[in-house]
């Protein structure tokens, strides 16, 4: 398991490498190139930029997170044959810079989705929460407005055109949506193959469809049958706990066991319920959350995981509130997290020797 660490680069994120790079074994970031809209081909000077600043200070960069895919193309519409050869272009010039593996997802309209940024918890610590009964008084087109500054949310529409993406997701189907998913995975697999990067797709955040527009990537059985679209081993996942472990139904261990050879990275994290459909995040200790996070790690030793991992969302802990911070993306809950979780799998890997 290689430990990686979220930054959203050098105009974005308070949070400097220089810190990032005294915590524990972390030795790889993971970040993407900002400055592009989705659509666009990414610059290899850009590249080569963010690059040289995280060797700079002794870390590398082999994990890109992400390179948004173009509405058009989860739409399938005749354009997304220009914004697909983009995108391969992009990953081709990845490629060269020693990039492993890009992060991406196939949610439509919507990113992941919280209700609240702040809520405050009994010990004064403030997390992220998704309160079903928020988004139940909410239509599709007010709640992106709301939401759209979500750290990660790139949108590749204006607002004036929000309403119609909106009603044509709505009047998409399941199957419709895993055919417009098809194709981009087989006009991007074979680029992938030839210059041995890996695509991983993140799943659903949460795990439901929301306001009428689908959602495929939520569950064990869909995760066999997105994997079953192509066979090459290059076509896998991001395995993110937190979003896949909304949907109660999922068995977080189960699923790593079953499908870690195709495993790219996965996100860690834990996660606590008020209802089947609200939740809110928390420390990533067994005895914080509901998940039994050492167990899905053990799942993962038991394999020899190779693939890269990182803490995900945590709380601002410790006056951070108070300072320039990334809701979630705070620097010290989420060092906890991945000081946790090196703890974990050093365990694991010594008692098997």
């Amino acid at each position: 398991m290689k430990l990686s660490f979220r930054w959203y680069g050098p105009d974005k994120d308070p949070i400097s490498l220089e810190y990032i790079s005294q915590i524990p074994n972390v030795a790889s970031i993971v970040t993407q190139c900002y400055k592009f809209k989705p659509g666009v081909a990414w610059e290899s000077d850009e590249i080569i930029r963010i690059k040289k600043l995280i060797n700079d200070h002794h870390l590398n960069w082999e994990v890109v997170e992400s390179i948004p895919v173009h509405e058009d193309i989860k739409l399938g519409l005749p354009t997304r044959d220009e914004y697909i050869k983009n995108y391969c272009t992009t990953i081709e010039r990845l490629a060269k810079e020693g990039i492993k593996v890009i992060c991406y997802n196939f949610m439509p309209a919507f990113d992941w989705v919280r209700t609240d940024l702040y809520k405050k918890m009994r010990d004064g610590s403030l997390c992220e929460a998704y309160d079903q009964n928020v988004i139940d008084q909410l239509d599709a087109t007010s709640a992106i407005k709301k939401f759209k500054e979500l750290p990660a949310w790139t949108l590749s529409f204006p607002d004036e055109q929000t309403a119609e993406i909106i009603g044509a997701y709505q009047k998409m189907s399941d199957e419709e949506l895993w055919d417009n998913i098809a194709y981009f995975i087989n006009k991007v697999i074979p680029v992938c193959d030839q210059v041995g990067v890996k695509m991983a797709i993140h799943p659903d955040d949460p795990a439901w469809p929301i306001f009428g527009i689908p959602r495929l990537i939520i569950n064990e059985e869909n995760l066999a049958r997105f994997l079953a679209i192509n066979p090459s081993p290059n076509h896998g996942l991001t395995l993110c706990v937190g979003s896949l472990s909304t949907n109660l139904k999922n068995n977080m261990e189960q699923i790593v066991r079953r499908f870690v050879d195709r495993i790219h990275f996965t996100h860690i994290r834990n996660i606590r319920y008020d209802t089947p459909h609200s939740f809110y995040e928390i420390a990533h200790g067994d005895h914080d959350g509901v998940l039994d996070l050492s167990a899905i790690v053990k799942a993962y030793a038991d394999n020899d995981y190779q693939g890269y991992a990182r803490p995900d969302h945590g709380r601002l802990i410790w006056g951070e509130e108070k300072q320039p911070h990334t809701p979630g993306y705070g620097l010290y809950d989420r060092a906890l997290g991945l000081s946790y979780i090196n703890g974990l799998w050093d365990a694991y890997q010594k008692t098997k020797k």
